[in-house]
């Protein structure tokens, strides 16, 4: 049976594709400063393999992020980070920032849960 990756192995891993595709990088660039193949960068980024101290230490810095970003941060809302690696979703969240009327915001949200099917 194979071995489920622990849901904040999962999360790190969705904070570190995240912040990777805002900065540019492919896996391969990623690997080349962690010095290990794409591969491994996508194994990380899936949760499967845990990034080590030095590693994201390494990986923070060249994305100009702290550690802590990567890991998340605790006490904050409860976000579930896989959920912005789905094809467009991370491009809907700067739009809907930027609408001002609170009415408008709603009605979108309102839209996007119909839209989902969701009540």
């Amino acid at each position: 049976m194979p071995h489920e990756p622990d849901p904040l192995d999962r999360e790190i891993g969705a904070r570190l594709r995240l912040l990777r595709r805002r900065a540019g990088l492919s896996q391969a660039a990623v690997g080349r400063i962690l010095g290990v193949t794409f591969q491994q960068v996508q194994k990380y980024e899936r949760g499967s393999n845990r990034l080590s101290a030095s590693a994201l230490a390494k990986v923070a810095r060249a994305l100009g992020v702290s550690p802590l970003d990567i890991l998340g941060r605790r006490g904050g809302p409860r976000v579930d980070w896989t959920k912005l690696g789905v094809d467009g979703a991370e491009e809907i969240l700067p739009s809907y920032a930027r609408i001002a009327s609170p009415k408008r915001r709603r009605l979108a949200l309102a839209l996007i849960r119909a839209l989902a099917g969701e009540a």
